[in-house]
């Protein structure tokens, strides 16, 4: 792995070539992995870098090249459907903001067109029931405690967001919502046209989101690149300096070691500056992180043993079984993680007859 993270470094701008020259073998692995961890778009931007004697040979390179055009392209049309999801939420009264994707990837500057690209998370800031009443029927999808999956193009997946984000544990779940709420001016930053959080948010949000993926089904170095950027851009702007955690309110156990695992794992892989750092590092628990990374790829997606299957029941067994592989180092979280799941599926239930009865009464 030592020539895939020396790539990212170069990609990145804390070194200016590799330590030697890859074989043509190498080169076919490095481009693989960096799809798994759906980082080709940004190491390719290494790869145009490196001297002439270090780049893989004209096939691979061209090959390369095009998935590059394709991601490019994509990126652009996600930039214009956010767009329009801002417009229309504007026009129909709704204060909207892009989340996480399209929204961090403008931190990434040259780099931007290069991230590789998902769906569009969009939060309005109107509850579900309010949403359910000014969408189109033909427009929704599956909706669950935090979004509602929009239907409006066939090619781009939106999620509508009417929670930000959401912890296992209830209890320290109904905090984090109250504190989302008194925050909501800090998601809500303009910027020309686009409307995302504000650094400062993001520098939790994102860090959160990260930590969710890690218990819940694995995370990737794309989402690690992400914050990579977001603590780039702190400190860039040192003179608005705030700590990701000052949250004011009962953050899960394992977030605060995390995030010092996740620390370390960015000065090593990433090359970070050291002063970057909001925690100091913790190589232990870094070694973990990075194990789990390395071994799930993208979101988890690669991981050897886990249930691959597109059903509802399916998907929660996944979970469950990563969830109880962390026990040992996130005990809370994985305890959480089964209490979670019934807290929800009833949570569910209890608004679906809500909304029946409502349609039923309006009807009359």
């Amino acid at each position: 792995m030592t020539l895939f993270f020396e790539l990212i470094q170069v990609a990145l701008g804390q070194r200016s070539e590799l330590s030697r020259v890859p074989s043509g073998e190498e080169w076919q692995a490095l481009k693989a992995e960096a799809q798994r961890q759906a980082l080709a778009g940004i190491l390719f931007s290494a790869v145009e870098q490196l001297p002439a004697e270090q780049r893989p040979d004209e096939d691979l390179l061209f090959q390369w090249l095009a998935d590059v055009n394709r991601l490019e392209a994509r990126n652009a049309l996600m930039d214009r459907r956010c767009l329009e999801l801002l417009r229309k939420m504007e026009e129909g009264g709704l204060r909207a903001t892009i989340l996480k994707g399209q929204g961090v990837a403008m931190l990434y500057g040259p780099l931007r067109g290069r991230r590789q690209c998902g769906d569009i998370d969009l939060y309005v800031d109107a509850g579900l029931e309010h949403l359910m009443r000014r969408i189109p029927r033909e427009w929704l999808g599956e909706w669950g405690y935090k979004h509602v999956e929009l239907k409006s193009w066939r090619d781009t997946e939106v999620e509508l967001h009417y929670r930000v984000e959401y912890i296992n544990n209830p209890v320290r779940n109904r905090r984090l919502q109250r504190w989302f709420a008194a925050h909501q001016d800090e998601l809500f930053h303009r910027d020309g046209e686009w409307v995302t959080p504000t650094l400062e948010m993001n520098l939790f949000y994102i860090l959160l989101h990260i930590y969710r993926h890690f218990i819940w089904q694995g995370v990737g170095l794309r989402q690690i690149v992400d914050y990579y950027f977001c603590l780039k851009n702190e400190n860039e702007n040192r003179a608005s300096h705030s700590s990701p955690l000052n949250s004011q309110f009962s953050i899960p156990s394992g977030l605060t070691c995390f995030a010092r695992g996740l620390m370390w794992v960015m000065g090593e892989v990433l090359a970070m500056p050291a002063g970057w750092m909001p925690w100091p590092p913790d190589e232990k628990e870094g070694r973990f992180i990075l194990e789990q990374v390395l071994a799930g790829g993208n979101f988890g997606n690669h991981a050897e043993g886990l249930v691959r299957t597109t059903s509802r029941w399916g998907k929660m067994l996944r979970t469950m079984r990563h969830a109880l592989h962390l026990m040992r180092r996130y005990p809370e979280e994985a305890f959480s993680a089964p209490v979670w799941a019934v807290y929800n599926r009833v949570w569910k239930l209890v608004y679906y007859l809500k909304l029946k009865i409502h349609h039923v009464i309006s009807r009359k």
